[in-house]
């Protein structure tokens, strides 16, 4: 017999008009995670916009602006009255500048009040306190479980995250010159177990003067909460202050499992007289986990199906397939679409589909999805699992889909 299709997963309807009364879409509980903001760190706010009216409001486009430029534009469904949508944006962090999340942004809907539409809010980068860095401890599992892998991070501190930001490589340190400081660090994977490789990867932010050459500092591997390296390395880190190639790779693995910590002391032997010189020490915390530790897998299983004619504010309607390729349950979790909304202007549109249903490993799903342009043009969308790491897997580099283009075109004149 051949082999069963996977069941689809749900879907939820989107309303229909209303034919009296009117709309009112106000966005209400703007959350971040990110307690500590720093120059260029890419910041994720948590959003939900509710319809408080007493008609159906049709789909729009929220968007997001930075110093009064719009940075993101994202597609909310439509809404019946009282019903609420929750979304996510990233946005970089630029010390000072307004921040504004509008709903209805083009005014396109008919609003009882239209005054509403808007949350405001700013940068502000706070210093860190002086002294090393605090850690947040990471997650320890037990078998067959899951725990985030982001976690709020108090000021000044490192944590579990394998998307840590790094810092702007334009300036300096709110303009303190010389100064050296740790940005991001990854573990990679992120989830390593017993005898298993992984690396860890370290970016530092280096402002020196015109020629002068980077001071050597110390990098250690330790045990959580001791001070005695396991394992220790003097590092010059280039200056290149770059966002993308980590200034140092450390390939490693680990024979005993339990909580680990990176530990690196930058300028260790006070070489440089910095303007700042409290910030030249971080800690980031992370778990070798135990060699038959079960883990998720999620992947894609094939390829993404879309129509190849498409309209301009009509459905265009995404469906696939998802696979556990591991050993353990993967709870909850996004799929994000990451898209072009108008290419020559260079705008984003972002779109969120959220899978309710617990996969046992090896288990596929078949899902599907709207996404409703407003511009037409070539689309190109990066669809990722699991972005916020709400499940922890064994394989966090299979998780992008890249290869969904399509084009939307402006319907046919009406004769």
């Amino acid at each position: 017999a051949p082999p069963a299709m996977p069941a689809p997963m749900p879907m939820t309807a989107a309303p229909t008009a209303a034919s009296g009364g009117s709309a009112n879409l106000v966005i209400e509980n703007v959350t971040s995670r990110s307690r500590s903001v720093r120059e260029g760190q890419q910041v994720r706010f948590r959003y939900r916009i509710r319809n408080r009216g007493n008609a159906a409001a049709p789909a729009s486009n929220t968007i997001v602006y930075r110093a009064g430029t719009a940075v993101v534009t994202q597609l909310t469904p439509a809404l019946a009255p009282g019903a609420a949508y929750t979304g996510s944006v990233v946005v970089e962090a630029h010390c000072g500048a307004a921040l504004m999340i509008k709903s209805d942004a083009h005014n396109a809907i008919r609003e009882s009040n239209e005054n509403d539409n808007s949350w405001s809010s700013q940068f502000e980068c706070a210093a860190a306190p002086g002294g090393a860095a605090t850690t947040t401890q990471a997650p320890q599992l037990a078998p067959n479980t899951q725990a985030p892998l982001t976690q709020a991070l108090p000021q000044g501190s490192s944590g579990q995250s394998t998307s840590q930001s790094g810092g702007s490589s334009s300036s300096g340190s709110s303009g303190c010159t010389p100064d050296l400081r740790v940005s991001r660090v990854e573990i990679d994977p992120p989830y390593p177990r017993v005898n298993q490789n992984y690396h860890v990867k370290i970016w530092v932010l280096q402002f020196l003067p015109s020629g002068a050459e980077p001071p050597t500092s110390f990098v250690a591997i330790r045990r959580a909460g001791h001070t005695t390296a396991i394992d220790s390395k003097y590092v010059t880190f280039a200056q290149n202050n770059s966002a993308v190639t980590p200034d140092y790779d450390w390939a490693r693995s680990d024979w005993v499992s339990g909580p680990m910590e990176v530990f690196i002391g930058l300028d260790n032997q006070h070489r440089v007289n910095e303007c700042r010189e409290d910030n030249n020490e971080f800690v980031y915390r992370y778990t070798i986990y135990p060699e038959n530790q079960a883990m998720a897998d999620l992947a894609f299983r094939g390829y993404l199906n879309f129509p190849s004619h498409n309209l301009t504010n009509r459905d265009v309607n995404i469906s696939g397939q998802l696979i556990n390729q591991g050993n353990a349950t993967a709870g909850p979790f996004w799929i994000d679409f990451d898209c072009d909304d108008n290419r020559d202007a260079h705008t984003k549109l972002n779109h969120r589909e959220r899978v309710t249903h617990s996969m046992a490993a090896g288990e596929v799903i078949a899902f599907n999805t709207h996404i409703r342009w407003s511009t037409p043009g070539m689309k190109v969308c990066i669809v990722t699992l699991d972005k916020d790491h709400e499940v922890v897997e064994s394989n966090e580099h299979n998780n992008e889909y890249i290869g969904l283009t399509l084009h939307v075109d402006e319907p046919p004149p009406v004769q």
